[in-house]
């Protein structure tokens, strides 16, 4: 938890600059929808690394879906956004056949915050914090949890006009590696 923090405040440090200058977006509206999907998310990651400990005796989901999401954000200055995003992933374990397996849902407020933002192609980082959901069944029984949820785009690249395309180098719920397309209005 430290450590996330003082990435955060790094990022958060590293556009003060930018703050400096002449903000000059490009006029496509100031709300944004956008889809993606993400690989390697906290679920995959955390399923692995229990593998590895355990040396295969871990009780973990082993195959996931990987995380669809969706967002919204509206700007409230030209180079911040804020809004939600809702993500869904499905878990399971092949081994006990369809005894065995999770939905993920997890809800997120989220802030965007471009690095530059030109005509045709812009860079930002994005960070949410929110919940997941847990329901499945383990074993022929019910499993419901809440789990705290978390996305930390670093490193972001959208290309495009007003609908773009974007690229997330990132660590969280929606995924390490997102790709997705985007509409502003």
């Amino acid at each position: 938890m430290r450590r996330l923090t003082v990435i955060v405040a790094a990022m958060m440090l590293a556009t003060l600059p930018l703050s400096a200058q002449e903000h000059k977006r490009p006029d496509y509206g100031k709300n944004e929808i956008g889809v993606s999907y993400g690989y390697l998310t906290n679920n995959m990651t955390v399923a692995v690394f229990a593998e590895v400990l355990t040396l295969g005796h871990s009780d973990i989901d082993s195959f996931y879906s990987g995380g669809a999401s969706i967002n919204y954000l509206h700007y409230v200055h030209p180079v911040v956004g804020v809004g939600a995003v809702a993500t869904y992933e499905y878990g399971w374990e092949p081994e006990h056949a369809a005894d065995f397996h999770h939905h993920y849902y997890t809800l997120m407020p989220q802030v965007k915050i471009y690095w530059f933002n030109h005509k045709y192609v812009a860079m930002y980082s994005r960070i949410g914090i929110g919940a997941t959901y847990l329901h499945g069944r383990r074993d022929g029984a019910r499993d419901t949890s809440w789990r705290p949820a978390f996305q930390l785009s670093g490193i972001c690249l959208e290309a495009g006009g007003r609908v773009r395309g974007f690229l997330e180098l990132a660590l969280g719920n929606m995924g390490n590696l997102l790709a997705g397309v985007k509409v502003n209005f």
